[in-house]
């Protein structure tokens, strides 16, 4: 959801002092922020909503989340005529954590419609309200209706309550009309469990065919009726803006019966004699625009109605239409509605949906995310949700198409074990259309598989409205045989229908009715020829061309052509289908429009989330999708084989580039043999060998996953990417392709193979030929050959985890100099010590390194700070201290020095305290076994030497400032000296401890002090378990291990500083710099009288800290109080 959120309000809940309740309705309560500037109000689903929350939380949810399904689109929300949502939030009512409500944080208006329309003399706009200023609103309600229908939201609720209005800086217009309150919205996508009771508007805006007492067989429904219904409660607060003064024109004793548009005219006119705001015409205006509301959206039959507009209701050429309409295209033009959330967030934000239950969706995206983030740690994972989203039920179809895929990857046991689940789950896959089972079935078989592909045919293929006319349409030819020209809101003839349903009798009868819909669009520009290719029915296609339509048309936003399309037909047809396509006029190199939004590249949408649509020329197309036939008979043609995919994009690619990113050895093939250039490059430098072995980066207009997912959806196995990969390199090096060149970034293919953890294309170039011996002057690269590069790889990051160490084997084997070091003096030793990311591949790739003897006699080999690998290995940043002390225990194995100090005077000891990560017993237990290797004797003196000469900062003082208490009392204990001071300041520990202990206690300070003021009053000493799960440490409630950790800190801080005062600690110079940056707020509230540091939270445990406060309680720079904090 392109949107922001959620933000958690438990701080300042909406029900304390600092916000006041300004309204509520059916399903929200409304606040608005005393102080603040921000012209924002707070919804909150209204609390007796959630009485049975532990009950049925998501069934809870389904108010706020049509609210931001109808608000979250880019669309909606830069429309002038829709409110908008700025953010989502949770609130904390009565204090109490376990029930957070959702809240929905929109911008402020001056008040609705409703409220406008009263007689109240307060009103400073009720003189504004002219019949123009009338009419004008009812066009801004139209045109934010027609958006709504646009995006496929049926509001489902509009009444003068649900519009708010603001104002605006145009004497002309002074009034701007939005709606809001889509608590009862419906969505088009869930169509097939719709009906016209679904559509529950407030009584007395009802529709009729929406009442209970009235059959819905009456009329008949298809999901796009209940825009009609819309239509119908939009006639209706047209009619009480203009003439009712907000109040319905229904009657109180006629809610819940239908009454005739007719009736509600005759009020409508005998109400106009009596209006004081008419003015001469105005009175003619009123009626004109009665008649027209009432016939175009009052008509009781659905059918009759006329979908929503501004042009509905146009007057003629009245001055006030075109000054609206001009205001309106200027507003839109400016594009003043919230940005969304970039297209590389909006992939992951998708996932976040609030339905009912988990989807299977949801389900896949998060084993996507899973495999982009943590890849093989989390291998279980990954398997298990996209098993589930696979599950029979309500699969994800991609899911389907791609689990066996997965499960070949990740898991051990066999897949023939399981054959006949997966080609079950290819087989639905392939009937929905998904493009990702062809390995699947050249991995396990499947007979059935065009079978599959057949009856995808027969569905519609990839047009989009074949859900929508499935039900209806089927029984539209029998019935209305005549009306030849019926168009629906997608504007298709009957023609088009025919066509998506694959009728070539009722096609050719049409025709023969009316020949001039041969090449009739529809709004998205599309052709009924247009439509029988993205069917795949060659039959139609046939038909169709020769019967003179042309198929050089192209679809209007993307630039699509019916070559494009050629894929989808049975491989039999597609050469003469080309043919006859090409023959009639279709250009064999039409390349898709390249669009930007936002300065983004736009991709061509697919319900296959979250796969899209290529861009450049239909051979583009068939080589992403990998359709031999395609791409070969479009080769035959005369198709341009380096045409660039988009020329106008930095980073456009060839057919080949695109077959090499994807490890196609049969597309490869087929495109080398025609005379593809293998050394062809993008104006980034990057040539089909480049794509073949980076990442998604390379790529960015196709899908972005992480390269190790994408090479298991395409090939499974390690063995299988690796036979794959390696008949492309063997191919493209056959045909001239230059193994060693460097792209524009100076990096070469075998770089980005060990960039992006590629394993198959590593150890494929080097057995192709590829120079292991080549460098880099990329900043990241830094003049590391290959084999630096590879030991620094995460080895749960790979393609494939197993293959560490069969290529690490290789690398070494083809470089020169294995012991040469980059332009930092690291040697390979050093690159892989400064693994961090996973301390047991470290080892393991370490302790194979030092097997060789020209690598273990440079052990203790230092760079150009003075590090040796081992102090590099010590300086990791992780918690793994297990695996930190396995590592050093494999330098120390093998020789290396323990007492390696670098140029800046540090030790090992030194750089573990400042570990803040690895917990105060696990470093003291590891500072004691360090110890253990000397004399007791010495142990002061190297703690005392424990100091980096640049600043003078010791081994205690890093403790002191971590607040690890064992650790400070070891140092204590071990006569460190306490007393130590750096050059800078001077600081002693005990400065360094009263800084982070102030720091930790002023964050907890600024807490509880909201909630004093708040209205609950907590003892000083027992503010309760409740803090510690507030999200004190950050603002993420999810962040329970850093809360934890806080909780640690709190009460370590003052434990360490009196520690450090008992053993004779003295304070430095003065206060550590940035120690006393405070909360402006913070300093605000400890004006107060009640804020006195014996009133507090444990004030007994902190109260060395306010000692030393009272000793030197101003702040000398900005002459600030600290004595009450």
């Amino acid at each position: 959801m392109p949107i922001y959120g959620p933000r958690y309000l438990s701080a300042a809940p909406l029900d304390s002092h600092l916000y006041e309740r300004i309204g509520e309705g059916a399903q929200f309560e409304v606040f608005r922020d005393i102080d603040s500037e921000n012209s924002v109000v707070y919804k909150r689903v209204k609390l007796e909503n959630f009485s049975s929350i532990r009950k049925d939380r998501q069934s809870h949810l389904r108010t706020i989340e049509v609210e931001i399904r109808a608000l979250c689109t880019d669309e909606v929300r830069s429309h002038p005529n829709i409110v908008h949502i700025q953010e989502w939030a949770y609130d904390y009512p009565n204090w109490v954590q376990e029930t957070p409500i959702p809240v929905l944080v929109i911008e402020e208006a001056m008040y609705s419609l409703r409220d406008l329309l009263e007689e109240k003399p307060w009103r400073r706009h009720q003189d504004h309200l002219t019949l123009d200023t009338r009419y004008q609103l009812c066009l801004d309600v139209a045109a934010g209706l027609e958006c709504l229908r646009k995006c496929e939201i049926i509001h489902g609720d509009i009444k003068p309550d649900n519009i708010l209005i603001f104002s605006q800086p145009n004497s002309q217009i002074p009034l701007i009309a939005k709606l809001c309150d889509f608590g009862l919205s419906l969505v088009l996508e869930d169509s097939y469990t719709l009906s016209f009771a679904s559509y529950q508007s407030t009584p007395r805006w009802k529709p009729p065919e929406t009442i209970t007492a009235r059959n819905k067989t009456e009329y008949m429904f298809s999901a796009e009726s209940l825009f009609k219904c819309d239509a119908y409660s939009y006639g209706l607060a047209a009619l009480s803006i203009l003439a009712f003064d907000g109040v319905s024109p229904i009657a109180k004793d006629e809610s819940g019966t239908a009454v005739d548009e007719e009736i509600i005219l005759d009020r409508a006119l005998r109400l106009i004699q009596d209006l004081s705001f008419l003015r001469g015409s105005d009175e003619k205006l009123m009626m004109m625009l009665c008649r027209r509301i009432c016939s175009n959206f009052l008509n009781l039959d659905p059918g009759d109605r006329i979908l929503v507009s501004p042009e509905m209701i146009a007057c003629g050429d009245n001055e006030e239409y075109f000054n609206w309409k001009s205001n309106h295209a200027r507003i839109m033009n400016r594009s003043t509605g919230p940005k969304g959330a970039s297209p590389r967030r909006q992939s992951y934000l998708y996932w976040r949906r609030l339905h009912e239950q988990i989807s299977s969706d949801v389900l896949f995206g998060m084993a996507i995310c899973y495999a982009t983030t943590q890849g093989h740690r989390s291998k279980d994972k990954i398997v298990q949700l996209s098993r589930a989203a696979a599950s029979p039920g309500a699969p994800s179809p991609v899911a389907q198409s791609l689990f066996p895929l997965i499960y070949d990857a990740l898991c051990k046991s066999s897949v023939p074990n399981n054959s006949s689940i997966f080609q079950e789950m290819i087989f639905n896959a392939t009937r929905t259309g998904s493009l990702a089972t062809a390995s699947g079935v050249a991995m396990i078989g499947m007979p059935c598989y065009e079978q599959a592909k057949d009856l995808f045919r027969k569905a519609g293929g990839y047009n989009k409205e074949k859900m929508y006319h499935e039900k209806q349409t089927i029984d539209l030819f029998p019935t209305r045989s005549q009306e030849v020209d019926i168009i629906d809101e997608r504007g298709n003839t009957m023609l088009h229908i025919a066509t998506i349903m694959g009728r070539l009798d009722n096609v050719r009868d049409l025709l023969a009715k009316q020949p001039q819909l041969i090449n009739r669009q529809n709004l998205d520009g599309e052709t009924s020829v247009y439509k029988a290719c993205l069917a795949g029915n060659h039959q139609l296609t046939q038909f169709l061309v020769n019967a003179g339509a042309s198929p050089s048309i192209t679809e209007t936003k993307f630039g699509l052509s019916c070559l494009h399309w050629l894929f989808n037909f049975e491989p039999r047809s597609i050469p003469p289908i080309a043919e006859l396509l090409v023959k009639n006029g279709a250009l064999i190199d039409a390349r898709v429009t390249l669009i930007r939004e936002h300065g983004n590249r736009k991709h061509i949408p697919f319900e296959h989330f979250p796969f899209h649509w290529p861009y450049g020329t239909p051979l583009h197309w068939a080589c992403n999708i990998g359709s031999v036939p395609a791409a070969e008979a479009l080769l035959n043609l005369g198709a341009h084989i380096d045409a660039a995919d988009a020329p106008e994009d930095v980073r456009s690619h060839t057919p080949l580039a695109l077959a090499m990113y994807r490890a196609d050895p049969t597309m490869v093939s087929l495109l080398a043999d025609h005379g593809a250039d293998p050394n062809l490059a993008d104006t980034k430098g990057f040539t089909p060998l480049h794509m073949l072995a980076g990442d998604a980066l390379l790529v960015n207009r196709n899908i972005n996953f992480s390269k190790p997912f994408f090479r298991w959806c395409s090939h499974g196995s390690y063995e299988r990417n690796m036979e794959e990969t390696r008949k492309c390199l063997t191919l493209i090096r056959d045909h001239g392709a230059d193994l060693d060149s460097r792209c524009k970034e100076d990096r070469t293919a075998l770089i980005d193979a060990i960039v992006s953890h590629d394993a198959a294309a590593v150890l494929a170039l080097l057995e192709a030929g590829a120079d292991a011996n080549i460098t880099s002057s990329t900043y990241f690269i830094n003049g590391r050959l290959p084999l630096h590069l590879w030991v620094a790889q995460d080895r749960d990051a790979l393609t494939y985890s197993t293959t560490s160490i069969e290529i690490l084997d290789t690398l070494i084997n083809h470089t020169t100099t294995c012991t040469a070091m980059d332009r930092d003096g690291n040697t390979v030793l050093h690159a892989a010590a400064w693994n961090s990311g996973n301390l047991q591949s470290a080892c393991e790739v370490i302790r194979y390194l030092l097997l060789r003897p020209e690598l273990l006699a440079e052990i203790n080999t230092r760079n150009n700070r003075g590090e040796t690998a081992l102090l590099r290995a010590v300086q990791a940043r992780t918690s793994d201290i297990e695996g930190l002390c396995d590592l050093i225990g494999v330098f120390k194995e093998h020789g290396a020095d323990i007492t390696a100090r670098d140029n800046e005077n540090c030790d090992i000891l030194w750089f573990i305290s400042k570990n803040d990560l690895i917990g105060d017993l696990k470093c003291r237990e590891f500072m004691e076994n360090y110890l253990s290797n000397f004399d007791v004797e010495s142990h002061r003196e190297r703690l005392n030497n424990s100091r980096q000469t640049t600043t003078g900062k010791t081994a205690l003082m890093n403790l002191a400032d971590i607040t690890y208490e064992e650790c400070v009392k070891l140092c204590i204990a071990l006569k460190a000296d306490v007393n130590a001071m750096t050059l800078r300041g001077p600081w002693s520990a005990v400065d360094f401890a009263l800084n982070q202990g102030e720091t930790i206690r002023h964050r907890f300070l600024k807490r509880w002090a909201l909630k004093q003021m708040g209205g609950v009053p907590l003892k000083s000493e027992e503010p309760g378990q409740f803090f510690w799960d507030q999200g004190l440490y950050t603002d993420s409630q999810n962040s329970s291990s850093q809360n934890e950790n806080f909780r640690h800190l709190y009460f370590a801080a003052p434990r360490v500083l009196r520690v450090l005062l008992r053993a004779g600690g003295i304070r430095g110079g003065g206060i550590v710099e940035s120690a006393r940056q405070l909360d402006r707020n913070l300093l605000e509230i400890s004006k107060y009288d009640w804020f006195v540091p014996e009133r507090q939270p444990y004030y007994k445990i902190w109260e060395d800290f306010y000692a030393l406060d009272s000793e030197n309680p101003s702040d000398v720079a900005s002459g600030v109080d600290y004595s009450r904090l």
